[in-house]
């Protein structure tokens, strides 16, 4: 059976890695020629013909400096911020507008690709989503983030290896990220590697004893098994924890 759960995808914060120093323009430097006299024979006072060629400087040709355009950061960390408000309102078309206003004036602009991901998954658009997280990838490859939103964007595609080693290298970053072991162990149980699935349940509840999900899902890992004696405890658990109204959930889950 499969044991996925309600996804929370991590959000995009204001960048701050956007250079704003306007590049400074150095013109080429020409050295002149400097004219020489030319010898005499100093015994004998002589002259210098009339005709003697004037020495004149060679015109040299100063190459102009190519600039580079100048990124205006407070406009790119407005977009997003106006995205991440749009997000939270619940309209993802206009979400998605002012993430890809940031990108059009910064197109390594990591957080619009995150949050601009994020609203392409909410409304339902996997694999643009994965599109988006994978630029984030290439431009920052340590953003954690960035490999936890493609991980459940693959559950959602039910793309398991994929999602299998997002979530892996969620955990290779930071070995206490306890979400990261939670769903590893979600996707061992789909694949009823139970085993490997109930060690990532408790890594993730050592990492957190009051992480509800952990205790949610293994509970309903032993019911599915029709293993009530242990499927109570973490039933209990569970209810302790998120409070009697969520029982109601979980029990009609199951």
């Amino acid at each position: 059976s499969n044991l996925t759960p309600s996804a929370t995808l991590r959000g995009a914060i204001v960048p701050t890695r956007i250079s704003t120093d306007t590049p400074t323009a150095t013109s080429t430097a020409t050295d002149t020629p400097t004219p020489t006299s030319t010898p005499t024979d100093t015994s004998t006072p002589t002259t210098t013909p009339s005709n003697t060629p004037t020495p004149t400087a060679t015109d040299t040709e100063t190459p102009t400096p190519t600039l580079t355009p100048t990124i205006n950061q407070t406009q790119v960390a407005d977009n997003i911020d106006t995205g991440d408000t749009f997000i939270d309102l619940g309209s993802l078309d206009r979400a998605i507008e002012s993430y890809t206003a940031a990108i059009e004036l910064d197109p390594e602009a990591t957080d619009a690709y995150l949050g601009r991901g994020l609203a392409f998954y909410r409304s339902g658009q996997y694999e643009p989503a994965i599109e988006d997280f994978d630029t984030v990838i290439e431009l920052e490859p340590d953003y954690i983030d960035a490999y936890f939103n493609r991980g459940l964007t693959h559950m959602e595609l039910v793309n398991a290896e994929e999602a299998f080693n997002d979530f892996t290298t969620v955990t290779d970053f930071d070995p206490e990220d306890y979400e990261a072991y939670y769903y590893l162990a979600i996707l061992h149980f789909d694949e009823d590697e139970s085993d490997e699935g109930l060690e990532n349940i408790e890594i993730a509840l050592e990492l957190n004893p009051r992480f509800e999900e952990a205790f949610a899902a293994r509970a309903m890992y032993y019911y599915l098994n029709e293993d009530y004696e242990n499927a109570l405890p973490d039933l209990e658990s569970y209810v302790n924890i998120a409070g009697t109204d969520a029982s109601e959930d979980l029990v009609n889950l199951l």
